[in-house]
């Protein structure tokens, strides 16, 4: 609904056509803007931006999370998660790290890695 709203308002008040509206719609609420509003608009303009920016981040990073959360698979038991995460890495997820460009090649797992 929000990145609905913005699409309406910026191809109302900026004139652009849906695809620059949808594009700015969903970079300002999943990073704060990567499309500047055009130089000569008002100045209300900006800070309505502002705005919708600092409430999207915000409902952006809720709906990402739950969406992760969703596709994640669920631990209740806390002793049962802790076993997950202290587990040995395994030789496919070392292949993994390597596939995928993560490894630097020094011998050890860092948290980067």
């Amino acid at each position: 609904v929000w990145v609905g709203i913005m699409i309406i308002y910026s191809m109302i008040q900026v004139k652009w056509p849906f695809s620059a509206a949808q594009y700015f719609a969903v970079s300002t609420c999943s990073t704060g803007g990567h499309m500047p509003i055009p130089d000569d608009s008002p100045e209300w303009l900006f800070g309505l931006t502002g705005f919708f920016a600092a409430l999207g981040v915000p409902l952006m990073g809720v709906a990402m999370g739950s969406l992760g959360a969703l596709l994640m698979e669920r631990r209740d038991d806390l002793d049962e998660l802790k076993e997950v995460i202290e587990a040995d890495v395994t030789a496919e997820e070392l292949l993994d790290l390597q596939r995928f460009g993560l490894e630097d090649g020094d011998g050890e797992i860092d948290r980067a890695e």
